[in-house]
């Protein structure tokens, strides 16, 4: 006798959904939005693939039980608005009860998409900084960090996007929550970014090979935060490319060809 293929019930897949298949070895693939039907055919494999010991398997499920997947227009109004009230009051009068009343979302909707509001408003921080503060590749790692820094003294100093990184900061000095926040969104993926430019001089030869690019990383931002914390001598694109042209004066590849100093504008 036939042995029935073991059923799935289907009922829990009538949402678009987000799965992620084991495809090999520490590898996953993600399928998404998988209708009902489809499922239906492939059950048994789908089942057993749900109750694999895959971490993203949970996920999936928690996901599905969660509703909806993201609306793209209501994660821009939130970001907006939240970095609207960012600019207009201090992070420690920010809620999610007024975030959620002034983008006309719900709390759960925010909850869904973001774990805290710490969280919040450091994407909400980013969608007016990351893109005013780009890395080119000129060809000369010098050039490429100073245009970088330059980008963010300007940014920093012309918009709102200082004072309230710099209010962020000293937030989060007694707010662990925003503290991991700034550190994970904000500042690591920066410096992996970084620490990838610095690395490339070193491939090209411009750069000496036993640097510590985590020192070096630092010696850049570290005086560009002081001078934006501490405001005891001006932030601007003059001390930044003396500072720039100090550093990479250290770091550069003796046996390199030499690159001529830009004075400040």
């Amino acid at each position: 006798m036939r042995t029935a293929e073991p059923r799935c019930d289907v009922r829990a897949v009538r949402l678009p959904l987000v799965r992620r298949v084991l495809t090999g070895r520490n590898h996953t693939r993600r399928i998404e939005n998988v209708k009902a039907p489809a499922v239906a055919r492939g059950a048994g494999t789908l089942c057993a693939v749900r109750r694999a010991s895959d971490p993203g398997a949970d996920a999936g499920r928690q996901a599905v039980q969660r509703g909806r997947p993201r609306s793209d227009e209501k994660t821009r109004r939130i970001l907006r608005t939240t970095a609207d009230l960012l600019r207009s009051g201090r992070f420690t009068d920010l809620t999610v009860d007024l975030i959620a009343a002034e983008a006309g979302v719900s709390k759960a909707t925010i909850y869904r998409w973001w774990p805290n509001k710490s969280a919040l408003a450091i994407d909400a921080f980013l969608i007016d900084h990351a893109p005013g503060v780009p890395f080119p590749d000129t060809g000369s790692t010098r050039e490429d960090v100073r245009q970088g820094v330059l980008a963010l003294v300007v940014l920093w100093t012309h918009t709102a996007t200082g004072p309230i990184i710099a209010s962020l900061i000293a937030e989060a000095q007694n707010d662990a929550a925003l503290e991991e926040a700034i550190r994970s969104r904000f500042l690591a993926p920066r410096r992996a970014l970084g620490k990838a430019i610095l690395q490339r001089g070193i491939d090209r030869g411009e750069l000496r090979p036993d640097l510590d690019l985590e020192v070096v990383l630092d010696a850049i931002y570290g005086p560009i935060y002081h001078r934006l914390l501490s405001r005891h001598a001006p932030l601007d694109t003059t001390f930044a490319n003396r500072l720039i042209d100090l550093l990479f004066d250290g770091c550069a590849n003796p046996l390199a060809e030499s690159v001529p100093a830009v004075e400040g504008v």
